[in-house]
């Protein structure tokens, strides 16, 4: 079988020089390029397969990630959570969902990674970790009378869960549930035995999904009207959110399991965005053992900052 030729160095030039320009057009703290998600994989088993139906809901893998494959001990499994790295790499990847943001409104530079594993109930859960640089606060009429939701500060620890399932009939893969994290707390996004129906879908039903970020403090939201309504804190605003990006799965970004993170940067990790302010500095962040999340900002610059994702991510199962 050809293979296609592979352009990762040009295309990762291309890819940094353009997040430069548009980080310095802004004004604002670039998220790290995001590579991965724009590289497409060597042709791998199953890769010249047309989805034979195109027109159901979900996301069609081919033949190299069903359930048999992913879950039988077929393929490597490093973090030794029934999952095959392989499968849950090519499923964070199709199913990183959507984030709608105000743009350059809103300081959304990010380094996000993502985490998986095999639920009792079949479903593959995958947890994307965000990890924004700084909560730029708010102020809207709710945060007159909860000032304390409202303050700004460095890191932001907000995460989107997605649960998807295997559809032998048509052999997609479906998003089943989703759990859009909200400050302290979530909304949960349930199916009737198929994808959630409150939910927009950028390409596809089923496939992966969009949510609407509320300005400045990044709570997630499956419509404007929803965080328009000022969410649980009433500090949430999407009035001048309309610009889409997508969240990545890309290998380098999976944090392993809670009893297997011993790869590297699957715990303790530093920027890795060289176009970041902080970049250099030595600090890490502690995804599974360290305390708060500061977005990479040194303690030496002080300010409030966000709940670790430790706790998150032992709560969700991982």
């Amino acid at each position: 079988m050809k293979h296609p030729t592979n352009h990762r160095s040009v295309l990762f030039a291309f890819v940094l020089s353009a997040a430069f320009l548009t980080a310095c057009s802004e004004g604002r703290e670039p998220s790290a390029p995001e590579v991965e998600a724009l590289v497409t994989p060597l042709c791998q088993e199953g890769c010249q397969e047309v989805d034979p139906f195109p027109n159901s809901p979900g996301i069609f893998l081919t033949s190299s990630t069903t359930p048999t494959k992913c879950e039988e001990g077929q393929l490597n499994d490093s973090d030794v959570d029934g999952l095959s790295d392989d499968c849950e790499t090519r499923l964070a990847a199709a199913f990183a969902p959507e984030l709608y943001t105000a743009g350059a409104l809103d300081n959304t530079g990010r380094e996000p990674r993502w985490v998986a594993n095999l639920q009792p109930s079949g479903a593959i859960r995958i947890m994307y970790l965000i990890s924004y640089y700084n909560d730029a606060g708010s102020t809207t009429f709710g945060c007159f009378l909860k000032p304390d939701d409202c303050a700004p500060h460095v890191g932001d620890s907000e995460w989107i869960i997605l649960d998807v399932k295997y559809v032998p009939s048509t052999t997609h893969w479906l998003l089943s549930a989703a759990y859009y994290s909200q400050h302290e707390s979530w909304q949960t996004f349930l199916g009737s035995g198929a994808n959630p129906p409150a939910l927009y879908y950028p390409n596809k039903s089923g496939g992966y999904p969009r949510s609407y970020v509320a300005q400045g403090k990044h709570a997630n939201y499956g419509s404007l009207a929803d965080c328009n309504a000022g969410g649980t804190a009433g500090s949430d605003d999407c009035s001048n959110v309309n610009t889409p990006s997508r969240l990545t799965g890309g290998v380098t970004l999976n944090m392993g399991s809670s009893g297997h993170h011993a790869g590297i940067g699957q715990n303790c990790v530093v920027s890795a965005n060289p176009l970041y302010y902080y970049y250099g500095s030595g600090k890490t962040e502690c995804y599974w053992s360290g305390g708060r999340f500061r977005g990479w900002v040194p303690d030496s610059v002080g300010g409030g900052d966000a709940d670790p994702y430790g706790p998150k991510l032992i709560y969700w199962g991982f």
